[in-house]
């Protein structure tokens, strides 16, 4: 079962069958709807519910009409709509009215009675209208403050999954729904920028990318990226990923996983949580941990390689600096040296640590790990605002480097190659000491 939430932007009335369910004069529909904005949700294709929302002021905008098909209703499908629409209205209008005979089912998502029109329906509309064995006689107009709730209030995790889930439960195609990183790591810091790390297992994979349509259920976005369709993207190319950031500042990461590789996928990552299996497909998951992240010991090669890439790439840095060429040095520093540091850091807190700890994503918590007086001065080497200041902080990494190989080596009982080290330490210190005018690397005459 697909759903699919859609505006309507043109030939609103082929939906008229619709939006004569709630409202029974087509000619009080056409008053509003050419002015309004329309939503509709649709499974499979076939249009199944509607809501119309028709600005009022610059602050206020009103549910004009909201309607599901007989044969689904009592399926959330007109909950779906309001959640769509909450979260889309919700930065442009502080509020959002409604006028109903039924204020029961509107209550039920925080609306509050506002005022009455007396005997609207008996004014407007030429024939009884009756709603739930009565006749409708006032229009009893509710409000819902969205503009406090868009600043104050986020989805809560609840929410969100059960959102997920019932979405997976909905749809024949999705099989299995998963959940991986951060939020399911007992070690990480719990706050209300971790992402939902959402795979959903699927039948008919390519539908879910032909049709992005779908996934306007989750919400209103910021911004979304869907990296398998960038230039040059390196993306898994197995998987399709829908990254959304919403507006209520929740975040889903959303991979779309062809069933055959249902298995390799979630063995992939022992940060993973089966949340539904329609076909109890697969077999219990050990508790998700963080071991698949836990830093692995360097091999000997590994080691050296480290290494000598450190030294080897400090030399461009110094030629950089020299030649002023500001860019082309910290680059170098960034993408090859810092690396180089990082990655040795990374082998001496596994040592410590009996190579049972994960420092995350970006090494976001190395600090845990190192001495305060080390990562005091990793953090010095980030200032790069100048010459001067790319030199202190190449020498820095260089102290930094020496230290932690030293101690690795040891451990390992690997061999550092002191006289790399000894070498292009002088060679750096003598390329610093050059004047900015020097014609030749060496003096010729010493």
């Amino acid at each position: 079962m697909l759903i699919n939430i859609k505006k309507i932007t043109s030939d609103k009335k082929d939906y008229l069958d619709l939006l004569l369910l709630s409202d029974p004069s087509e000619k009080m529909i056409n008053k509003y709807l050419d002015k309004s904005e329309m939503f509709v949700l649709s499974i499979n294709g076939e249009p199944v519910s509607e809501i119309v929302i028709a600005k009022t002021s610059d602050t206020t905008c009103e549910i004009k009409n909201l309607a599901t098909a007989e044969k689904y209703r009592n399926h959330g499908f007109a909950k779906q709509l309001l959640q769509h629409v909450f979260q889309n209205y919700k930065m442009q209008f502080p509020t959002m009215l409604v006028g109903t005979s039924s204020p029961e089912f509107y209550e039920k998502f925080g609306f509050q009675y506002s005022h009455t029109v007396d005997n609207f329906f008996v004014k407007n509309y030429p024939d009884p209208i009756e709603r739930n064995g009565k006749t409708c006689v006032d229009l009893i107009y509710l409000k819902k403050d969205l503009h406090t709730k868009s600043k104050a209030i986020t989805r809560s995790e609840e929410s969100i999954l059960s959102l997920i889930i019932d979405t997976a439960k909905k749809d024949d195609r999705i099989r299995i729904v998963a959940m991986n990183g951060s939020r399911l790591n007992p070690k990480a810091p719990k706050d209300f920028f971790q992402d939902y790390d959402i795979a959903f297992i699927v039948n008919d994979y390519k539908t879910f990318i032909e049709d992005p349509d779908w996934i306007n259920i989750f919400g209103r976005r910021l911004i979304m990226q869907t990296p398998a369709l960038m230039e040059n993207s390196s993306d898994n190319t197995e998987y399709f990923s829908y990254l959304m950031q919403f507006i209520d500042g929740n975040r889903i990461d959303l991979t779309i996983v062809p069933y055959k590789y249902c298995e390799k996928y979630v063995k992939s990552d022992s940060l993973t949580k089966i949340l539904l299996d329609k076909d109890k497909a697969l077999p219990a998951l050990a508790t998700p941990s963080d071991e698949s992240h836990w830093i692995k010991q360097p091999t000997a090669k590994e080691f050296a390689d480290c290494c000598n890439e450190f030294w080897w790439v400090s030399i461009y840095v110094a030629k950089g600096i020299w030649r002023k060429e500001f860019l082309y040095a910290t680059s170098h520093i960034e993408n090859c040296v810092r690396q180089e540091l990082i990655k040795m850091l990374r082998f001496k807190i596994g040592i410590e640590n009996n190579f049972e700890v994960s420092t995350g994503k970006a090494d976001k918590y190395m600090e845990n790990y190192l001495p305060k007086d080390t990562f005091e001065k990793l953090m010095r080497t980030y200032n790069l605002s100048d010459y001067e200041h790319c030199w202190d902080a190449l020498f820095i990494m260089i102290e930094l480097f020496r230290k932690s190989a030293a101690f690795v080596a040891d451990k390992l009982d690997y061999t550092y190659n002191s006289d790399d080290d000894k070498n292009v330490y002088a060679f750096l210190r003598h390329i610093r000491s050059l004047p900015s005018n020097a014609k030749a690397l060496y003096d010729e005459n010493n």
